[in-house]
């Protein structure tokens, strides 16, 4: 059986997450939720982990891209929005 702790699988993603602002804490609780409810190690066999385990790297990515976009998006339009009146 293989045992991926829940809470170390991110560590990179998270530490990136967490330089934008966004609470590492909820990002280890997101993980182990999503670790919890995604892996059945006992029931699989190493090319179903694996193929999970690409899904949901790929779900965590396009979350985070997503996270990253509104974020940026946000302090584009708060940030540029009052410079552009400011110029006016």
């Amino acid at each position: 059986m293989i045992n991926i702790a829940p809470t170390h699988a991110y560590p990179a993603i998270a530490l990136s997450i967490a330089q934008y602002g966004i609470d590492s804490a909820l990002i280890n609780t997101s993980i182990t939720k999503f670790h919890k409810s995604n892996i059945l190690m006992w029931s699989m066999n190493m090319s179903q982990i694996q193929q999970r385990f690409q899904q949901m790297s790929r779900q965590l990515l396009a979350c985070m891209a997503q996270l990253l976009t509104a974020r940026a998006n946000f302090y584009r339009s708060h940030y540029y929005g009052a410079n552009d009146q400011a110029q006016k």
